[in-house]
């Protein structure tokens, strides 16, 4: 469930992907009620390029994890960043 992270990792998800649309770009939401990997593994299937998970862990540092399929190398990019992160690492 998206809003399993509480109101404030919702907020923050929709804003970054309305900030990555804005930007040209496709975003594919994990809104479907089903446990973290398994909506990491869609993503994977589907082959997107980035993943830009926001949760309750990323959130008590400061930030979201964004991995990059192609080498699976996952940073921690605070909260301001990650719009401008997730477009630099495509």
């Amino acid at each position: 469930d998206i809003g399993a992270a509480g109101p404030e990792a919702v907020a923050i998800a929709q804003r970054v992907a309305g900030g990555l649309e804005a930007g040209g770009l496709e975003v594919l939401r994990g809104d479907r009620d089903l446990r973290p990997g398994e909506k990491f593994a869609g993503a994977d299937l589907f082959g997107s390029p980035v993943r830009v998970t926001v949760g309750k862990k990323t959130l008590e540092d400061g930030g979201a994890d964004v991995l990059r399929r192609s080498d699976r190398s996952e940073e921690r990019v605070a909260v301001d960043a990650l719009v401008d992160r997730a477009k630099e690492v495509l």
